[in-house]
């Protein structure tokens, strides 16, 4: 992980539930937040702003295939990790082995400590999760309590229970 020099740039991105605000360079993302929620909002994924950038574009073909239900590309390599957290930390080991749950998938915050290497410190995987910047690609969202109800989010709870029913296999 090499500390990123790009000169980064906000962008907005239409998904079908609504509004994400992404900062990204030409190195990598460094952000993605709900803007705005709307579970009737109905639009395609796509870049409002002009001259994405090659990551943000990746960002949109990655949106496009999560609400199609089609397989998802790692975007790890199109993360610009020196802006997310710091080498070699617990943060790192968390949100990269987060990468790995899959669509449909959820993992407790224990077992997530666990995977991670240190299986007593869920409390501090919830704190990695309250912090995690990018939103939707690193899957926060598929982190449950042991008891299998949903917890927390970031982007509200409404908004979890919606991604997490939308993820449900049929």
């Amino acid at each position: 992980m090499k500390n990123c020099d790009g000169k980064p740039k906000n962008f907005t991105i239409s998904i079908p539930i609504g509004l994400l605000s992404v900062i990204s360079c030409e190195n990598g993302l460094h952000s993605i937040k709900f803007q705005h929620f709307d579970a009737n909002y109905n639009h395609e994924v796509k870049v409002l702003d002009e001259n994405p950038t090659i990551p943000l574009a990746e960002l949109e073909n990655y949106l496009q295939k999560y609400f199609l239900k089609m397989p998802l590309t790692n975007l790890e390599d199109f993360i610009c990790w020196s802006k997310v957290c710091k080498r070699g930390s617990f943060s790192e080991s968390v949100l990269k082995k987060l990468l790995k749950i899959r669509f449909s998938e959820k993992i407790t915050y224990k077992n997530l400590a666990l995977l991670s290497g240190n299986a007593n410190s869920q409390r501090a995987v919830g704190s990695v999760m309250r912090k995690n910047p990018i939103c939707l690609v690193i899957p926060c969202h598929r982190v449950v309590n042991a008891n299998n109800k949903i917890g927390n989010y970031t982007g509200g709870v409404e908004i979890k229970k919606w991604l997490l029913e939308f993820e449900k296999l049929e």
